[in-house]
């Protein structure tokens, strides 16, 4: 049980990390994964993708002040990254998956410092099923369960008629 740790440097307004697993494992955090500044700055928000499922063991925790995103869902294609980050052609973001939709547990904590009591941003837990019996505090926790993706078209890197898979809208 180590930690993990994702920063950005001062003068960094909007940062994220999208961590796609796509080891044909599920994702095990046992230990202790942050997100801080050096320097200034805004913590990037984390988000960790995997078709086989993630586990936040009971001795895991999650520090991200600037929200966190747990998707049990395959996001590994250019398609899935390019509209996760917004940059399609309507101008809107939405989580685009291909396969996967599995199950999310949280048995340890989530909050926004490893430190102090202090609420994450948001907490987004998205994919068939979520079991919690650990502790989440946010200001915002978007629990999506029981979702499966829905193959519609849109415009996405300037090619008309493209095939993606929404699993959320935002």
């Amino acid at each position: 049980a180590g930690k993990l740790t994702f920063t950005s440097t001062g003068g960094t307004a909007n940062a994220a990390v999208l961590n796609i697993d796509a080891s044909g494992n599920p994702s095990q955090i046992f230990g202790q994964l942050e997100s801080s500044t050096v320097g200034g700055g805004v913590a990037p928000s984390m988000f960790i993708a995997n078709g086989n499922g993630i586990v936040v063991g009971a001795g895991g925790r999650i520090a991200a002040p600037n929200g966190v995103g747990l998707i049990g869902a395959n996001m590994n294609n250019a398609t899935a990254r390019f509209d996760f980050v917004g940059n399609n052609s309507s101008g809107t973001s939405y989580v685009d998956v291909t396969t996967g939709q599995s199950t999310v547990t949280i048995n340890g904590a989530i909050n926004g410092s490893l430190t102090t009591n202090t609420p994450a941003v948001y907490v987004l837990l998205a994919g068939g099923d979520i079991v919690n019996t650990g502790n989440i505090y946010s200001n915002f926790t978007y629990a999506l369960a029981g979702l499966r993706a829905t193959p519609t078209t849109d415009t996405v890197n300037g090619v008309a008629g493209t095939t993606v898979n929404r699993l959320a809208n935002s």
